[in-house]
Protein backbone atom coordinates (compact mmCIF):
# COMPACT_ATOMS: atom_id res chain seq x y z
CA UNK A 1 0.00 0.00 0.00
CA UNK A 2 1.20 3.49 -0.82
CA UNK A 3 2.09 5.68 2.13
CA UNK A 4 0.41 8.69 0.53
CA UNK A 5 -3.08 8.14 2.00
CA UNK A 6 -1.64 7.76 5.50
CA UNK A 7 0.61 10.81 5.14
CA UNK A 8 -2.31 12.89 3.90
CA UNK A 9 -4.43 11.56 6.77
CA UNK A 10 -1.73 12.78 9.17
CA UNK A 11 -1.88 16.21 7.49
CA UNK A 12 -5.67 16.38 7.88
CA UNK A 13 -5.50 15.23 11.51
CA UNK A 14 -2.79 17.81 12.28
CA UNK A 15 -4.93 20.59 10.81
CA UNK A 16 -7.96 19.43 12.81
CA UNK A 17 -6.06 19.18 16.08
CA UNK A 18 -4.58 22.66 15.68
CA UNK A 19 -8.06 24.06 15.08
CA UNK A 20 -9.26 22.28 18.23
CA UNK A 21 -6.43 23.79 20.26
CA UNK A 22 -7.07 27.28 18.86
CA UNK A 23 -10.79 27.21 19.63
CA UNK A 24 -10.09 25.92 23.16
CA UNK A 25 -7.49 28.65 23.66
CA UNK A 26 -9.88 31.33 22.37
CA UNK A 27 -12.54 30.20 24.82
CA UNK A 28 -10.05 30.49 27.69
CA UNK A 29 -8.58 33.85 26.62
CA UNK A 30 -8.83 36.58 29.21
CA UNK A 31 -9.56 34.20 32.06
CA UNK A 32 -7.06 34.35 34.93
CA UNK A 33 -6.25 30.66 34.94
CA UNK A 34 -6.43 30.37 31.16
CA UNK A 35 -4.21 27.29 30.85
CA UNK A 36 -6.36 25.17 33.16
CA UNK A 37 -9.51 26.63 31.63
CA UNK A 38 -8.29 25.65 28.17
CA UNK A 39 -7.58 22.13 29.41
CA UNK A 40 -11.18 21.86 30.59
CA UNK A 41 -12.44 22.48 27.07
CA UNK A 42 -13.66 19.32 25.30
CA UNK A 43 -11.97 20.52 22.11
CA UNK A 44 -8.60 20.55 23.88
CA UNK A 45 -9.11 16.91 24.78
CA UNK A 46 -10.24 16.11 21.25
CA UNK A 47 -7.05 17.78 20.02
CA UNK A 48 -4.97 15.57 22.31
CA UNK A 49 -6.80 12.44 21.13
CA UNK A 50 -6.18 13.46 17.52
CA UNK A 51 -2.50 13.99 18.33
CA UNK A 52 -2.29 10.44 19.68
CA UNK A 53 -4.04 9.04 16.61
CA UNK A 54 -1.72 10.99 14.32
CA UNK A 55 1.33 9.71 16.18
CA UNK A 56 0.24 6.10 15.75
CA UNK A 57 -0.45 6.60 12.05
CA UNK A 58 2.85 8.46 11.61
CA UNK A 59 4.82 5.55 13.07
CA UNK A 60 3.10 3.30 10.52
CA UNK A 61 4.09 5.70 7.73
CA UNK A 62 7.71 5.67 8.84
CA UNK A 63 7.82 1.87 8.64
CA UNK A 64 7.63 2.08 4.85
CA UNK A 65 8.64 5.62 3.93
CA UNK A 66 11.89 7.53 4.12
CA UNK A 67 11.72 10.27 6.74
CA UNK A 68 13.44 12.60 4.28
CA UNK A 69 10.39 12.21 2.02
CA UNK A 70 7.52 11.83 4.50
CA UNK A 71 8.35 14.74 6.77
CA UNK A 72 8.56 17.40 4.06
CA UNK A 73 5.17 16.25 2.77
CA UNK A 74 3.81 17.03 6.23
CA UNK A 75 4.58 20.65 5.39
CA UNK A 76 1.23 20.61 3.60
CA UNK A 77 0.02 21.50 7.09
CA UNK A 78 1.47 24.97 6.42
CA UNK A 79 -0.88 25.21 3.47
CA UNK A 80 -3.89 23.62 5.14
CA UNK A 81 -3.89 25.44 8.47
CA UNK A 82 -4.10 28.95 6.99
CA UNK A 83 -6.87 27.80 4.65
CA UNK A 84 -8.75 26.07 7.48
CA UNK A 85 -8.31 28.98 9.88
CA UNK A 86 -9.61 31.39 7.23
CA UNK A 87 -12.61 29.14 6.61
CA UNK A 88 -13.40 27.97 10.15
CA UNK A 89 -12.04 30.79 12.33
CA UNK A 90 -12.61 33.62 9.82
CA UNK A 91 -8.96 34.70 10.03
CA UNK A 92 -7.67 36.92 7.24
CA UNK A 93 -4.80 35.83 5.03
CA UNK A 94 -2.42 38.24 3.35
CA UNK A 95 -1.18 37.98 -0.22
CA UNK A 96 2.28 37.04 1.12
CA UNK A 97 0.71 34.21 3.08
CA UNK A 98 -1.03 32.92 -0.04
CA UNK A 99 2.17 33.15 -2.10
CA UNK A 100 4.19 31.37 0.58
CA UNK A 101 1.59 28.62 0.72
CA UNK A 102 1.93 28.21 -3.03
CA UNK A 103 5.69 27.84 -2.69
CA UNK A 104 5.23 25.17 -0.03
CA UNK A 105 2.80 23.27 -2.24
CA UNK A 106 5.33 23.45 -5.10
CA UNK A 107 8.04 22.03 -2.87
CA UNK A 108 5.81 19.17 -1.79
CA UNK A 109 5.04 18.41 -5.43
CA UNK A 110 8.77 18.19 -6.22
CA UNK A 111 9.33 15.80 -3.31
CA UNK A 112 6.36 13.71 -4.41
CA UNK A 113 7.93 13.26 -7.84
CA UNK A 114 10.94 11.64 -6.16
CA UNK A 115 8.83 8.85 -4.62
CA UNK A 116 8.16 7.71 -1.06
CA UNK A 117 10.08 4.47 -0.63
CA UNK A 118 12.17 3.96 2.50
Amino acid sequence: MSAWPLILLCVVIEIALELCYKVAANRAAGIDDHFLTALKQPLAWLGMALWLAETLIWVRVLETTALSVAYPIMSLVYLGIPMASAWVLKERLSLQHALASGLIASGVALIALAGTTA
